[in-house]
């Protein structure tokens, strides 16, 4: 039987119910294919096994056999059968024997079928054109070109490129992000372009009006008599009046009808707690009921405590607020990522904050813990003392907290394995609010 056909392999589109496929070529052992399954939308391939997935009929059939899925394959996915003939010579022709015409022809039809496998795979490879005077040179060695782009030379030749495959897609990403910030600004150039020409017209009237209400003005301070830099105009009972500019350190005030220069009563003009009876000048400590700071603060130059005197937390159980501390806080540089409520200590190479671990002494050593995530090499809040509230804690009132040997965790009981490092981190107020005190008395369990 002669071989009427050059197709080498088959594909077909599932459709979720379809299991039995024609090959529509010749094939000698079931073997000899190899059954694909591809996922459209990814291009994800999965080589299928005989008999474990499906089965084959047909075998030395000049049209053809048959591939039965055990599952049939899906709508999106499509099935290829590809004919992979070995490429070996297993027929011995003994001297003077009959000839064997069909064992010769089934040789034949075998280095047909491997003459289009091979035509299959060209075909299919990248391939010079024809019309190219000159053959094209060898693709760079596998050291040069790996991590590398392949590009071709003024020659037109296989090069590798410069760049690595990581830089080029980079790159790539960062001109879409430019591209998309021009347009941002192109479309917001023109709106301030607008708004420009809309408020030079706005600015021409308003000089107008203040060139004529400054004639005005001019007209009236000469005819009441403003004759002293720093003079005010004021409206008396029945028209404008000269007030005379006030001596240093003056404040204009008020009785209600008339303004005046004069002075602010710290006591009778001044409410909230403001304990410093001489006006907060040259003051070098506090006194009295005490001074409320409300947010950020930035003291400069030596804060003195007199005896007796205290640093007051109203409140230290933070009750009505999750995710907050109270406490002596720094801002501190990450050696590594570390996620919120993680226990800290100075890694002793970089000088930089890492998770704290009682697995080994150099790690064992906090300082503090982090009320929030900081990122690898960023800047954050480490607690150094104080409160800290978080309401997925359940630890038990009073009791003591230690590092424990998870990275940057917390635990009630002091580790236990030989070779670890004990240290008390503080002490549970409630289930959800930890009085964070680093101990530096560090002691490793034998």
């Amino acid at each position: 039987m002669t071989i009427s056909t050059t197709t080498n392999r088959a594909s077909f589109a599932g459709n979720g119910s379809t299991t039995a496929f024609a090959t529509g070529f010749k094939f000698f052992a079931n073997g000899d294919l190899t059954v694909i399954l591809v996922v459209n939308s990814t291009g994800v391939e999965t080589t299928k096994t005989i008999t474990t997935h499906y089965s084959v009929t047909g075998a030395g059939v000049a049209s053809g056999g048959t591939v039965t899925m055990g599952t049939a394959p899906a709508s999106g996915e499509t099935l290829v059968i590809v004919r992979e003939q070995a490429y070996t010579q297993g027929v011995d022709l003994v001297e003077n024997d009959p000839f064997p015409s069909q064992t010769v022809e089934d040789v034949l039809d075998k280095l047909t079928i491997m003459t289009q496998q091979n035509d299959s795979a060209i075909t299919r490879s990248l391939r010079q054109h024809d019309g190219d005077t000159a053959d094209i040179d060898r693709l760079p060695a596998k050291v040069t070109r790996k991590t590398k782009v392949l590009g071709f030379d003024s020659d037109g030749d296989p090069v590798a490129s410069t760049l690595t495959l990581a830089a080029i897609e980079s790159g790539s990403t960062a001109a879409a992000s430019s591209a998309t910030a021009a347009a941002s600004s192109a479309t917001a150039a023109a709106s301030s372009a607008t708004a420009s020409a809309s408020s030079a017209t706005a600015s021409a009237s308003s000089a107008t009006a203040s060139a004529s209400s400054a004639t005005a003005a001019a007209a009236s301070a000469t005819s009441i008599g403003l004759t002293t830099r720093g003079d005010l105009l004021k409206r008396g009972a029945s028209a404008n009046e000269r007030l005379a500019i006030g001596s240093a350190n003056k404040v204009l005030t008020t009785n209600g009808t008339d303004p005046a220069w004069g002075q602010v009563s710290l006591t009778a003009g001044v409410t909230g707690t403001l304990p410093l009876a001489n006006g907060g000048t040259g003051a070098t400590s506090l006194s009295g009921a005490g001074i409320a700071v409300l947010g950020a603060n930035t003291f400069t130059g030596t804060q003195s405590l007199a005896d007796a005197g205290s640093i007051s937390i109203s409140t230290p159980l933070l009750a009505g607020a999750d995710h907050t501390f109270t406490g002596l806080s720094a801002q501190m540089l990450a050696g590594g990522a570390i996620s919120a409520f993680d226990l800290v200590c100075i890694h002793t190479v970089t000088q930089e904050v890492v998770e704290a671990d009682a697995s080994a002494y150099a790690t064992a050593r906090v300082i503090g813990i982090a009320p929030a995530a900081i990122s690898d090499t960023a800047t954050g809040t480490v607690l150094l003392q104080g409160f800290i509230r978080d309401d997925t804690w359940t630890w038990t009132a009073g009791s003591t907290l230690y590092l424990s040997e998870t990275a940057g965790a917390m635990t009630h009981t002091a580790p236990s394995t030989d070779g670890a490092f004990v240290l008390v981190v503080g002490v549970a107020l409630s289930p959800d609010v930890v009085y964070i005190n680093p101990s530096m008395d560090v002691i490793e369990h034998a």
